[in-house]
């Protein structure tokens, strides 16, 4: 895979206080180490197009992972076109489980994500061997709405997501558009965590 540059990621704007207070990694957490080499808190967007695509761009509007598919299979690529991850629903039906697999095929399995409904919205679990080969299980608890929500390592945010955000388009200042934005913390695998949120996106559009 040639290499994705993401280092000088900006940081959110105008932030007040991070949300990742009190997780520290000691190593990059994922399973795509290209994805997981910025050193501060990266906020990007989320961008719904044409026939189940989703574009996602770094907040000074650099396109930077596409996710194109099908509900059961979806493929997100790198903004040079290459397959980094390839997301598939192994059960249709109200209790899902999905299995990720590297690149565009479904021979190397990087991480599992199941779904275990709750009565304040989809709570899912993501299982992944992390870069140190230890097993590592994320907590994600989403909002059915606006697939908002957040994934915890151990109690403390590494990632939150929110829905359903009007902003103003870059080169239409008169119009708004509906997206949502992701705030992923230091040396946290982003196409992971974008994974994560196709996933709960899923689930949201069953309800």
């Amino acid at each position: 895979m040639p290499p994705v540059y993401v280092l000088n990621l900006p940081s959110p704007v105008g932030a007040t206080k991070k949300i990742m207070d009190g997780y520290a990694p000691g190593s990059p957490l994922g399973v795509f180490s290209d994805y997981s080499s910025h050193g501060a808190e990266i906020s990007i967007k989320i961008r719904e197009g044409e026939q189940n695509r989703l574009e996602i761009f770094t907040s000074d509007e650099r396109l930077y992972l596409t996710v194109v598919g099908r509900r059961d299979s979806k493929i997100l690529f790198d903004n040079q076109g290459v397959a980094v991850l390839n997301v598939r629903n192994k059960a249709l039906n109200f209790g899902g489980e999905y299995q990720v697999f590297e690149g565009d095929g479904d021979t190397l399995s990087l991480f599992t994500v199941r779904n275990k409904w709750s009565l304040g919205g989809p709570r899912m679990v993501a299982n992944l061997t992390n870069f140190d080969d230890e097993s590592v299980e994320l907590q994600v608890r989403g909002k059915l709405l606006n697939s908002s929500g957040k994934i915890t390592l151990h109690g403390q945010p590494v990632a939150k997501f929110e829905g359903g955000i009007l902003e103003p388009i870059a080169d239409q200042p008169k119009k708004l558009e509906t997206l949502s934005r992701m705030t992923v913390a230091p040396l946290v695998d982003v196409a992971m965590v974008v994974t994560i949120f196709v996933c709960l996106q899923d689930i949201a559009s069953k309800d």
